[in-house]
């Protein structure tokens, strides 16, 4: 079962207009399963027509987080 997740709000107007041209990475909080994977979502914006966003599932082992899977949910 996961645990409820929780949203990122977005950014102000004025900020995304300053970073049009800047590359940057968004991440979601995690949802985490009672079983030890979590679910983020992940975006990377590197100018106009230069996006993707990815969904990253992860395993918890020792403290230490790994990456099991990545899927592509979107480009532009």
């Amino acid at each position: 079962m996961l645990h409820e997740a929780q949203t990122v709000p977005e950014p102000r107007p004025e900020v995304v207009r300053e970073a049009r041209n800047v590359p940057f990475i968004r991440f979601s909080l995690p949802a985490r399963s009672e079983d030890g994977f979590a679910l983020v979502f992940a975006s990377y914006t590197c100018g106009n027509l230069c996006a993707y966003g990815c969904l990253i599932l992860l395993t918890e082992a020792d403290g230490v987080w790994r990456v099991v899977d990545k899927h592509l949910a979107w480009i532009s």
